[in-house]
């Protein structure tokens, strides 16, 4: 394949870059992220390189197309390896502790304070701080407290907690040796991610979409914008989506985000109506629940496990029926503490838990027909043919010939009247309908021929053109 004249200055900025210097891409949905680094590794077959990525199953993807000189791996995985077997080869880790475990530890159960003290040992965990500190907020002692009874092995750590053990470590006690690093998906980062990344000791690269920033609900923040480097470069040609679609796509960016200057994507492919994949995307798992349960045919086929969407579901209507031995996932076991349903939407209420708020809805809107609804998802998740469905941050990364997007997307036109009609507006606020803007660009880009939208949007963008 003939590389773009983009591509080719890209490589040669990497074959210029000073030690420890940092290479920064920006590129656009479809340009080929992952495909640059390849290139780049190839073009340079004496020089060793690290490749890390959030995500796992970018990672296992990655593995069978690295070259012999590319060590493929996540940040967790690398933490992994190194804090685990040196300093806890006999623990495994777990997932977040919920408010209500870390209340039962505190012997607390004012779980507006524990939610916080909660939100504060997550933010350190994912932050470049190197110790907690007033200025984290009240209920700082108590989140260090908990952190502490982890690094002890008191309790069983999280994931995160390992993560934020191995950023602590100086370069030089992780004993890591490559030319280069390179950070995918960059725009999906965290704090303390990228300063593992920026303390290695050798040449870095990271790439990403500024406009894919989708995770920012999990602490993630758009590490593309938050690094200064003289060393950069754009890729601005999209091999997957249609001109027409990406126009389409623009325009919401430029409409509604405060960008520096205008966005510009080229597409390198013609539309056409030959379509062999299709998926239909939705912005929540309530929707595809909704979806399922008034579909009657067999031809859809759900992505992600149902056992993901339906066990806090599943967990709760075990509890509203006095079942709690039915309640088996270990990271739900808590749920058996609360006496009854009403419990725990209070708990949910005075914690602001999304999943468990979302679970709660769902439960109370199907009632009697989730175990049915449930039987049926794990039948279409077993169907490997017919139209995927799946949410657009599950079809983040993939691609099919025909694109239908939902109706429960964020109508953008609105949020951003309301936004900008109260006055001054909150970083929080800010950041929140930015990632509104870019859910929907990511879900119009996962298109390779044909798109389909049924959300206001569609409607809006007519009326503009």
């Amino acid at each position: 394949m003939r590389l773009t004249p983009e591509q080719q200055a890209i490589i040669q900025s990497a074959r210029d870059l000073p030690k420890a210097g940092v290479l920064k891409i920006q590129a656009a949905a479809g340009s080929g992220k992952t495909f640059i680094l390849l290139q780049i590794a190839q073009a340079l077959p004496h020089a060793s390189f690290l490749y890390l990525a959030f995500n796992r199953s970018i990672v296992e993807e990655m593995h069978n197309k690295a070259t012999k000189n590319m060590t493929v791996k996540t940040t967790h995985a690398l933490a992994y390896s190194h804090i685990l077997t040196q300093d806890y080869p006999d623990m495994q880790p777990r997932k977040e502790y919920t408010a209500f475990e870390i209340g039962e530890i505190l012997e607390n159960r004012n779980y507006h304070y524990i939610a916080h003290v909660r939100q504060i040992l997550y933010d350190f965990c994912n932050s470049s701080l190197e110790g907690f500190s007033a200025r984290l907020g009240e209920g700082y002692q108590d989140a260090q407290k908990i952190y502490m009874m982890m690094k002890r092995g008191e309790i069983p750590f999280t994931h995160a907690f390992y993560l934020k053990e191995y950023q602590l470590l100086s370069p030089a006690q992780r004993r890591l040796d490559y030319d280069y690093v390179l950070l995918d998906e960059a725009q999906d980062t965290n704090e303390v991610t990228l300063d593992i990344f920026l303390q290695m000791p050798c040449r870095k690269i990271l790439v990403g979409d500024e406009h894919q920033s989708i995770y920012g609900f999990r602490g993630a923040f758009n590490a593309l914008s938050n690094i200064n480097t003289a060393h950069k470069h754009m890729l601005t040609h999209c091999f997957r989506t249609p001109q027409c679609y990406l126009d389409k796509a623009i325009f919401f960016l430029n409409r509604f985000k405060d960008l520096p200057q205008n966005v510009r994507i080229v597409s390198q492919i013609p539309q056409s109506s030959d379509c062999a994949t299709s998926a239909i995307l939705t912005r929540t798992n309530a929707k595809i629940v909704e979806i399922i349960a008034k579909n009657a045919s067999d031809t859809l086929h759900i992505i992600k496990n149902p056992d993901e969407i339906f066990a806090m579901i599943l967990s709760l209507k075990a509890l509203q029926e006095g079942n709690k031995a039915h309640i088996t996932a270990p990271h739900l076991q808590y749920l058996k503490k609360f006496k009854n349903l009403d419990e725990v939407q209070q708990y949910a209420e005075d914690t602001n838990e999304p999943e468990l708020k979302y679970s709660i809805f769902v439960l109370n809107q199907y009632g009697k027909d989730i175990v049915h609804l449930y039987k049926k998802a794990k039948k279409l998740y077993q169907n490997k043919e017919g139209t995927a469905l799946l949410t657009t941050h599950t079809a983040k990364g993939l691609e099919f010939d025909r694109v239908t997007i939902e109706d429960d997307f964020s109508n953008l036109y609105e949020q951003h009247h309301k936004l900008f009609g109260q006055g001054r507006i909150s970083n929080v606020a800010f950041q929140k309908f930015y990632e509104e803007i870019n859910l929907y660009y990511v879900a119009i880009t996962r298109t390779k021929k044909q798109l389909i939208d049924k959300s206001q949007n569609d409607f809006f963008y007519k009326m503009s053109l």
